[in-house]
């Protein structure tokens, strides 16, 4: 496809972007066909061949033949959401998705599904909207057959049992109980009670267990069959795969497995809704949510446009008002801090009228000024409307989408589905990627629609109350219309001055691109410098894209040698990711990245972009971190805002808390949040100055050049870091990587959550670090989720979230286990997942053997295989630099190990590692605020608390990666 490369730059700003993609028919009423040319972003191609059509039941089909891919994408769109639900059953949408999960006709078990597609290397899943509802699968291409045989299922023959029934609603509730905190969630609530109370926009989408409770399990089982029946027919759906199967196959498997799908026995679903029935305007919903939060949601009706995807004039003014560019409006927002982030999107109430929304973040600042950040909206407006907009604009935006649809990590099926439902068959892929038409009356009249006269706005701060209640979420409101003389209020004055202009030109957008090599693929290779750096180099432009990567961490003993220095770390991280704020966004914007992340003993950058784009992103980071500088007044707000976030560690997602509390005991970092508060409070100006002068002089530098770049141009990278960031002579490039061996039996960390869920987090760690140790754990994982889900959440309802991970501590690898309930208590969630764990080798003998050789293989082929794209490539042999094994074949080798590997051995293996009273296990509970530990209970288990995390560190072993074993 070298094609792709001409149309992103050379043609950059004059080009339309249409493209025809391969033959396509879609049979017409009269038995003839016609061709149907994809309109897609770039010059790009997501296939070799591809082919729409109509099955006779009305069902929609769109193949996409690519014999680059290596497994098999598909994504079913039903014309049906929220906006469906019955009055007297609001969730109803919603809670047919759960069910059609639970079993079919020929495929009963509730598990069939589920356990089918992670045996195969695959995954699944599904979501409700207020006009549709999506399900998508991916699996390894030769299951396909069997895949869409049990998937058709679900559209042709669901049980929709009621044994089931009772299960999912608690499903459900949960579910809702955990959307419930969400800020957006809660905004939007007051935004339909107020505006859209009379719309089908305004109806309760999620469901709980009091909105599905009126009738008992068999008479709402009835009530959903009969519903399913009426809405999931084959002529709302469409269907959409990617494979690199050939395309006559795929039609003959659509053919087999969707012919016979039934139409729809309810009414047709090209009835139009109504409108907005609320003419009262502008109006402002004052809210209350809870004593720290500020927002402001925003609606403004914008006017239909006909063959809008022709113009994807939505998309383009939504992206306009949400630039990331200095002198922008989130610019001038954020240099006010009144907010770090801004949202802007359209909405359809129905498929005549469009709504953009607006959606700010407030910080304390922008709450108490939030009618400043209005003001400011309708100044940038302002700004847009003086004159037309311009072409290079139009054709800036076609760019940018068009690098992004390019160069994804995967290609999306469910948007393609969902955009097959609503609009012509050639705009599929592209649809809101592109512009065809340059129209800036039509632009001019979309801007000419964002006026007070017409908001509707939704404002939380704390201070606020209101005599009214959102039903489901609870949120206190009160109304009030902006007469004439208040709209004033909101309304920019001739006097005001905003640091804001029209949007100017990226200077990271590409302004040439050539391959280094044409389809070229070097090893990874130590380059010969004379600097003391680890810096590797690999040319790749395999996969036709011509980006590069750069990727280097700057570490140094001195990071980890007290608490005050952890602090100051993150300080430093904080003041660069500031620093680069306007750059990281313009990288983004040019569809690259700028990644500053902390890291065990210092820092990483992780640089992705056009090789041009790279020099600037390095210019600039090197400049910043050599000529750092801050004023005093800000160090102390930033070491201000460390503090309280140690401090009110509780209040972080319990998930979040968990990873944290398990990276810093299993990595051996030795500092809880309590000992880094104080090291928070120690930290002064002078100690960071001294502390990056002594970083320089200890520096350890290692480094990856990678993609569409040269060895010229990687010594030119490396040359630039040598040079500028370190100083003296340097220290040797690696650093002792080590890892917590636990010891056997269970360690517990309890902390405790301002959330209402509590969440039980078991990591059980492997011995050592041997490409034989993790590809047990590897298979393990495959084997052991679906059962964990099906027994804890599917059978026994034990909570929401639940999920089985396999992760790496520095390459020593575990199998980590988390349950997240709002009902079950802490301790006992921990005795039923070990319980599980204890019997689970039964089970593997008894019920898995014949899964365990298919498993095995399927694990085995995906190892074998290159990665998808240049971005998962790039960061396999990242992997490979940064912790020095030097085993860039890795993934050959674990696939050798799993080949090799018999159920006998892999039984005793389990029974060694994870059975009582061998396994070496971490047990993190979080617990919420619905929840207590008996004292009874914390008395059994007091042996086995980890209070202090430098105790906890220095008193156990460590395990070196220096010499990872390939055994």
């Amino acid at each position: 496809m070298d094609h792709k490369l001409l149309c992103l730059i050379v043609a950059l700003f004059f080009s339309s972007l249409v493209v025809a993609s391969g033959p396509a028919t879609e049979p017409s009423d009269s038995d003839k066909t016609k061709t149907v040319s994809l309109h897609l972003p770039g010059d790009c191609d997501v296939s070799d061949e591809s082919r729409f059509f109509k099955l006779e039941n009305g069902l929609k089909v769109l193949l996409l033949s690519d014999t680059e891919t290596n497994y098999t994408s598909v994504a079913l769109d039903v014309a049906v959401g929220y906006r469906d639900d019955p009055k007297d059953l609001a969730g109803m949408a919603h809670f047919i998705e759960h069910m059609l999960f639970l079993g079919t006709e020929h495929y009963p078990e509730p598990d069939a599904w589920r356990t089918f597609v992670e045996h195969n290397g695959g995954s699944s899943n599904a979501s409700v909207r207020f006009h549709s509802t999506d399900y998508r699968f991916s699996i390894e291409t030769p299951m396909l057959d069997e895949a869409l045989a049990m998937f058709s299922d679900q559209f042709r023959a669901p049980l929709i049992s009621a044994q089931y029934v009772a299960k999912e609603k608690q499903a459900i509730a949960a579910e809702f109980s955990y959307r419930k905190t969400s800020i957006y969630r809660q905004m939007a609530s007051v935004a339909k009670e107020v505006f859209f109370a009379d719309h089908p926009f305004g109806k309760f989408g999620t469901g709980n267990e009091i909105t599905l409770g009126g009738y008992d399990d068999e008479a709402l089982a009835k009530k959903m069959r009969q519903w399913w029946s009426d809405h999931y027919g084959a002529e709302n759906m469409s269907l959409v795969i990617h494979s690199d199967m050939p395309i006559e196959k795929l039609e003959t498997l659509v053919q087999r497995y969707f012919a016979s799908i039934k139409r729809g026995t309810g009414p047709s679903k090209n009835v139009s809704l109504p409108a907005n029935v609320q003419q009262e305007y502008p109006r402002i919903a004052k809210a209350h949510i809870d004593d720290d939060e500020r927002a402001l949601l925003l609606y403004f009706p914008l006017p239909h446009i006909k063959d809008e995807s022709e113009y994807a004039a939505y998309a383009f003014i939504a992206h306009l008002l949400s630039r990331k560019l200095p002198d922008s409006l989130l610019a001038s927002l954020k240099a006010k801090k009144y907010t770090n982030k801004m949202d802007v999107s359209v909405v359809y109430t129905n498929p005549e009228q469009p709504w953009l929304e607006v959606y700010v973040d407030l910080y304390y600042k922008g709450g108490e000024n939030y009618w400043e950040v209005i003001k400011q909206l309708f100044y940038y407006v302002d700004l847009l409307k003086q004159s037309p907009i311009e072409e290079w604009q139009r054709d800036e935006f076609n760019v940018m989408k068009a690098i992004d649809w390019c160069f994804r990590e995967d290609v999306t099926v469910t948007r393609y589905a969902q955009n097959l439902n609503l609009a012509p068959p050639e705009f599929a892929l592209g649809r809101d990627y592109m512009a065809l038409q340059y129209a800036p009356h039509i632009y001019q009249t979309l801007l000419e629609a964002i006026r007070i006269e017409d908001m509707r706005a939704v404002v939380a701060h704390p201070h606020f109350s209101g005599s009214n209640k959102t039903p489901w979420y609870d949120v206190e409101y009160e109304v009030e219309t902006l007469e004439e003389k208040r709209q004033r209020h909101f309304m920019p004055k001739e006097s005001d001055r905003y640091y804001m202009q029209r949007p100017a030109l990226n200077p990271y957008f590409p302004k040439d691109v050539k391959l280094a090599a044409n389809n070229a693929q070097s090893a990874p290779q130590k380059l010969d410098l004379p600097y003391n750096i680890d810096a590797w180099h690999a040319l790749d432009t395999s996969y036709e894209d011509p980006r590069a990567k750069l990727y280097f961490e700057l570490r140094s003993p001195v990071i980890d040698e007290s608490r005050k220095n952890v602090v100051l770390r993150n300080l430093l991280w904080s003041f660069l990711r500031d620093q680069l704020k306007f750059e990281r966004a313009m990288v983004k914007d040019a569809n690259g990245s700028l990644t500053v992340s902390r890291i065990p003993g210092g820092l990483g950058f992780y640089l992705s972009g056009f090789p041009d784009s790279i020099d600037l992103m390095l210019e600039r980071i090197i400049q910043r971190f050599n000529n750092f500088k801050v004023q005093d007044r800000d160090f102390r707000g930033y070491r201000y805002g460390w503090t309280e976030y140690y401090k009110e560690f509780e209040e972080i997602h319990p998930q979040t808390q968990a990873n944290q509390i398990e990276k810093q005991l299993l990595h051996g970092s030795g500092y809880d949040y309590s000992e880094l508060q104080k090291g928070a409070r120690a930290a002064r100006y002078s100690n960071l100055k001294s502390l990056l002068r002594d970083w320089k002089h200890t520096m350890q530098l290692v480094t990856l050049s990678y993609g569409n770049v040269s060895e010229e141009q990687a010594r030119d990278w490396n040359k630039k870091l040598a040079l500028t960031l370190q100083k003296g002579e340097g220290i040797p490039a690696h650093m002792a990587k080590e890892t917590i061996a636990l010891k056997p039996g269970i360690q517990r960390v309890l902390s405790e959550s301002q959330y209402d869920d509590s969440l039980v987090s078991i990591v059980i760690q492997g011995s050592g670090n041997s490409f034989a140790e993790q590809s047990r754990f590897m298979l393990l994982a495959k084997l052991i989720s679906e059962d964990f889900f099906t027994q804890l959440r599917t059978e026994k309802q034990k909570g929401y979230y639940i999920d089985t991970d396999y992760v790496l501590y520095r390459e020593s690898p575990a199998l980590r286990f988390r349950i997240q309930s709002p009902n079950a208590e802490p301790h006992k969630l921990e005795q039923e997942m070990l319980s599980f764990i204890d019997s689970f080798d039964q089970r593997l003998n008894e019920n898995h053997q014949d899964s365990f050789f298919t498993v095995k293989n399927i694990l085995a082929e995906e190892m074998r295989r290159d990665p998808v794209d240049l971005d998962a490539k790039a960061n396999d042999i990242w992997r490979s630099v940064a912790n020095c094994h030097g085993h860039f074949t890795y993934r050959s080798i674990l696939a050798e190990r799993l080949t090799s590997l018999t159920l006998s051995d892999f039984s005793a293996w389990f029974r060694e590692r994870f059975k009582a009273p061998q396994r070496r296990a971490l047990v993190t509970i979080i617990v919420g605020e619905n929840h207590d530990i008996s004292s009874r209970w914390q008395d059994q288990i007091e042996n086995s608390l980890v209070e202090d995390y430098e105790d906890f560190v220095s008193s156990s072993d460590k395990t070196s990666l220096s010499a990872l074993s390939v055994k």
